[in-house]
């Protein structure tokens, strides 16, 4: 099985502070921007979310800095079956529900 990182989001104070300074010094494009200040930008291949700090964001965790990373993998169920085998004493609940399997730890 082979997987690729797709995906970064941060939790931040500032995301447009942010988003100029990756779009300026690493030549990467604005993909959009929410109505709550998340921004989203991509080099073509690779993605990287900026989310707005804010109480109504409604993750379980909310601290400033990494919060999650997307990998694209070409089986979903194997990847599901070797996530668990290998943080079964880590998982906290039944997954999110969603079009993949999301954890929180």
């Amino acid at each position: 099985m082979t997987a690729q990182l797709r995906y970064l989001a941060f939790i931040s104070n500032d995301p447009d502070t942010l988003s100029d300074f990756y779009i300026r010094h690493f030549g990467l494009e604005k993909l959009g921007r929410s109505e709550h200040g998340d921004v989203s930008l991509s080099d073509g291949f690779y993605n990287l979310t900026f989310l707005k700090s804010r109480p109504n964001l409604g993750e379980p965790r909310m601290e400033i800095g990494l919060h999650h990373l997307g990998l694209q993998v070409d089986d979903v169920s194997e990847a599901t079956k070797q996530f668990l085998q290998l943080f079964e004493n880590y998982v906290t609940g039944p997954p999110m529900t969603r079009d993949v399997p999301i954890w929180s730890f």
